[in-house]
């Protein structure tokens, strides 16, 4: 933990330093905001080479203040915003974001982390976030842009950015400031439930209008709507991660006992998943009458006597668990209900192992409800891909279930993968980081490139880490 708080601080005290003092610094020259400019993307906050490529065969050292500009400013144009906010978005999506691992967010939670250091360090982080979130969904392909929804969503974020503007320079000494923050950031989670359903809507709409699907994998515009979808979707979840966390730890809501904040040091996974079941089973009950038994092992690889009684336990957040176990229970006892209906009577009962080693927690949910066929697994993480029912106003029926519990999980360096077997049934393995330490976000960011240049859009150069790397 030692070795953690230095960096931990340090991240602070550059943020503190690069963005709050000097690129929202309100007096000076033309040529003084010119010169912090250039010396923003020059910063160590800026792209690393030893780890990120800006653009294909181009190192970051290369990616000068004129190079950034030709590409972001015309982009500018067209948007229906302040010029004022366009510049503080063009000089924040010059910062990385910066990912925190769960062992840093409870440093900051146990350490006496005061409010106004949370404040602060909240400030210049949501603003670099959704700065780069912003700029991002500008690039949005233009059948999706042009749904009333998606320009609703937009505008949404536009306008808690230039809510948070308003706290640079203020003194979070002062307890109104810290007071008006709280609301802002309530505020904020309030707009943000928004996101999922109107976007979904907004796909909808697009493919009522133009009559086709988004579930196809060879489809340039599917996966394009695909990508820009996970990166909004992730970012989402990451400024739900940083606002709720400053919420339950300085007392703005209940806190649950033995957490830190949303984070609870010894989560018992199977308890979340009995959780998980006992719900899930409670919806299957009321759409078929009958649910099928789950059937629970443990195994602790890093116990000398491989404890299969002893619940595993580890550093989590239990409601990311909660949505990655729920919505596969949900799928799995659907699924096994419906292919086994003439035995209901005597269902078989789903299987599920927790198994806990070094570097991994690994949950597999095994169930008998015939698969999908080869050509359809990687569907299963499509949006609006669903074998049962759309609704036009949920999300979670709309087939977002699986690709967001998939998100969830990669969000801090886990996994949701599935094997079907078609004819029998599914396995849906859940990796989760077993070490604080590594549990580290990962983040979309905004890199400037043309068209005509290649850049890797699965989890690779446009994130702050790639995708299965520590």
């Amino acid at each position: 933990s030692t070795s953690i708080l230095p960096d931990t601080m340090g991240v602070l005290s550059r943020i503190r330093s690069s963005v709050i003092s000097s690129g929202f610094r309100r007096a000076g020259s033309k040529k003084w905001r010119n010169e912090t400019r250039l010396e923003l993307v020059g910063s160590q906050a800026c792209w690393d080479p030893t780890r990120r490529t800006i653009v294909t065969g181009q190192s970051s050292s290369n990616l000068c203040k004129e190079k950034y500009s030709s590409l972001v400013l015309p982009m500018t144009e067209s948007w229906s915003m302040e010029t004022s906010v366009k510049d503080k978005l063009v000089d924040f999506t010059k910062h990385s974001p910066t990912p925190i691992s769960i062992e840093q967010f409870l440093i900051m939670g146990k350490i006496g982390y005061k409010e106004k250091d949370s404040f602060l360090f909240l400030l210049a982080e949501m603003s670099t976030r959704l700065a780069h979130t912003i700029v991002d969904l500008q690039r949005i392909p233009e059948e999706l842009m042009e749904m009333e929804d998606c320009q609703f969503i937009i505008n949404q974020y536009t306008n808690s950015f230039k809510e948070l503007l308003e706290f640079h320079g203020r003194n979070p000494n002062e307890s109104q400031v810290l007071e008006m923050f709280e609301k802002f950031l309530n505020t904020f989670q309030a707009r943000q439930t928004d996101t999922v359903p109107r976007m979904a809507n907004a796909c909808m709409d697009m493919i009522s209008q133009r009559g086709m699907g988004l579930d196809d994998a060879t489809c340039h515009l599917s996966m394009s709507i695909k990508h820009y979808l996970d990166r909004l979707y992730t970012s989402m979840i990451s400024l739900q991660m940083l606002s709720s966390q400053h919420l339950s730890i300085y007392g703005h809501r209940r806190s649950i006992p033995h957490q830190i904040g949303i984070i609870n040091p010894q989560t018992k996974l199977t308890s979340v998943l009995v959780d998980c079941y006992d719900d899930a089973a409670f919806d299957c009950e009321n759409t078929y009458m009958v649910a099928p038994k789950l059937n629970i092992k443990n195994y602790n690889a890093t116990d000398p006597d491989h404890d299969v009684n002893e619940p595993v336990s580890g550093v989590h957040i239990p409601a990311h668990l909660y949505t990655i176990f729920h919505e596969v229970l949900k799928n799995s006892m659907r699924a096994h209900v419906e292919h086994n209906w003439d035995s209901r009577d005597n269902l078989p009962p789903i299987q599920a192992i927790v198994c806990q080693s070094n570097d991994d927690f690994t949950i597999k949910i095994s169930d008998m409800g015939g698969g999908v066929p080869r050509h359809n697994v990687d569907k299963m993480f499509f949006y609006l891909y669903t074998t049962g029912p759309k609704q036009s106003n949920s999300g979670k029926s709309l087939g977002y279930g699986l690709p967001l519990a998939q998100l969830y999980a990669r969000y801090f360096h886990g996994d949701l993968r599935i094997a079907s077997y078609e004819g029998y049934g599914t396995d849906a393995y859940i990796y989760i980081r077993a070490l604080a330490s590594t549990a580290v976000e990962r983040l979309p960011m905004y890199v400037p490139f043309t068209r005509d240049e290649k850049y890797e859009s699965d989890m690779g150069q446009d994130w702050t880490s790639k995708f299965g790397s520590d």
